[in-house]
């Protein structure tokens, strides 16, 4: 049985092994202009390849010279993937300045759905960092930030760990995003109300730390179920933002829930509630399938 002509399974792809290497761009057009890859699939590869190990030579030779274009109505989703393995913020605004656009929307059937590589992208701050002058508004950061998380917050619900990328992002981009002057409150995930994102602060609470008196066993019972969509997600398992940061998004919760943010409800207890309303969700997500 004859290896596909792409270089997928255990085919070896020499463009693929060269742009891995890093070897001189020289030998590397040579061998690309020996044995073209015809299929557009294989042009996109070495593209995201020459991304994931910050080829940057490569990469524009690839965009220049080697026709792949991040616009192909043909394959939209060429730039999202390459962007989704930049490894630097030149590589990211290398691929931005050829048109490559973060937000792909790909329309299979009646659907229209985003590749979940929209959200790989984000795993680096500095990189999450790049990205922001290409997006609308360029003399507000604030409002960029909040376009970025709300778009890849609302994408449909059969992507069940989109949440969890946007955890991600304010995982490892929540301090230096704040560093560089830009605000994370209000960013909310739309994607599901019982499992929202918090609000975040850059900003010094006026109030003190919230109490860590426990509620009764009756009380948590009465609220396990509020507390998903009210807790904001502070998570005990969260390195997100600061301590204060945390502290504020259960305070909000405690105001939502009609406590008055007076703390009636420990940040420990929220958070232990709010991970538990977690495992119900996607055990019943589990369950229906």
């Amino acid at each position: 049985m004859n290896a596909p002509p792409h270089g997928h399974g255990s085919e070896f792809d020499p463009l693929r092994d060269l742009t891995q290497r890093g070897v001189d761009l020289q030998l590397f057009t040579t061998v690309f202009r020996k044995e073209p890859p015809q299929l557009l699939h294989r042009r996109k590869s070495l593209l995201a390849q020459a991304a994931k190990h910050n080829r940057l030579q490569i990469a524009t030779w690839l965009l220049n010279e080697g026709k792949v274009d991040v616009n192909s109505g043909e394959a939209p989703e060429i730039g999202i993937i390459a962007l989704s393995h930049a490894k630097s913020p030149e590589m990211v605004r290398l691929l931005m300045d050829a048109g490559a656009n973060p937000f792909p929307w790909v329309r299979a059937g009646d659907e229209r759905k985003a590749p979940m590589t929209n959200f790989m992208l984000m795993d680096d701050p500095e990189c999450l960092l790049a990205i922001l002058p290409y997006i609308h508004d360029r003399a507000k950061p604030d409002s960029r930030l909040n376009k970025l998380l709300n778009k890849i917050s609302k994408v449909p619900k059969k992507h069940e760990n989109a949440p969890m990328m946007i955890e991600r992002v304010l995982d490892n981009a929540g301090d230096i995003l704040v560093q560089a002057g830009v605000s994370l409150v209000g960013v909310e995930n739309t994607w599901n109300q019982t499992m929202p994102i918090p609000l975040y602060t850059s900003e010094k609470p006026s109030t003190s730390s919230t109490s860590e008196t426990s509620t009764s066993p009756t009380t948590a019972t009465t609220n396990s179920a509020q507390i998903a969509a009210a807790a904001g997600g502070a998570t005990a398992t969260s390195s997100r933002g600061s301590d204060t940061a945390r502290d504020e998004a259960v305070r909000t919760a405690a105001h939502k829930l009609g406590e008055g943010g007076t703390g009636t409800m420990s940040k420990e207890e929220a958070e232990r509630l709010y991970e538990e309303r977690i495992e119900e969700e996607y055990a019943k997500r589990e369950g229906g399938a």
